[in-house]
């Protein structure tokens, strides 16, 4: 039985028992999967707190939604841990973070948006009275027709053209 435990680097003590080994892996399947004393096992990332700290804070589930690991800091695992932990967060879906916006155009009663995710360009489409909402943490979230959430994690950042598209939809 595993026990819960924070995957984060702490300092090494002289104890009996060293600290088990733990990695994060990427495989052919798509799954990420977590390997820990010699075992394996296949996990599904879900972020405790996505949106004032979507990079951090991930608890690492099993297929019945047991919690195997817990990730406070991404950064404190190593980088094919965290690039394998990053990959699976993409592919989860739960937050598509909005890197431009390359056209908005209203037709009747709806709202089509083309952007650049992290993950690669966009299209989705939003109700003429859904307006980009704040979000606690920071940025601003659209929610399309479907439900998917698309993040404008710094607004002020994008570039002008972008601004431009998004300020007539923004207090």
């Amino acid at each position: 039985m595993l026990l819960r435990e924070t995957i984060e680097s702490r300092p090494r003590t002289t104890s009996a028992r060293p600290r088990p080994a733990r990695s994060l892996e990427r495989r052919p399947d798509g799954r990420l999967w977590l390997i820990e004393d010699g075992q394996e096992r296949a996990v599904r990332p879900v972020r405790c707190f996505p949106w004032s700290a979507p990079d951090h804070h991930v608890s690492l589930r099993d297929d019945e939604c047991r919690e195997l690991a817990y990730i406070a800091d991404p950064s404190d695992l190593d980088s094919g841990s965290r690039r394998a932990l990053e990959l699976a967060l993409e592919d989860a879906g739960l937050i598509l973070r909005v890197t431009a916006i390359e056209a908005v155009e209203e037709d009747y009663e709806i709202r089509c948006w083309s952007v650049t995710t992290r993950s690669g360009p966009r299209s989705f489409q939003t109700r003429l009275e859904t307006w980009p909402r704040p979000v606690p943490g920071g940025g601003l979230v659209l929610e399309d027709v479907a439900g998917d959430l698309f993040w404008i994690p710094e607004p002020k950042e994008l570039d002008a053209r972008s601004r431009k598209l998004l300020w007539a939809y923004v207090d």
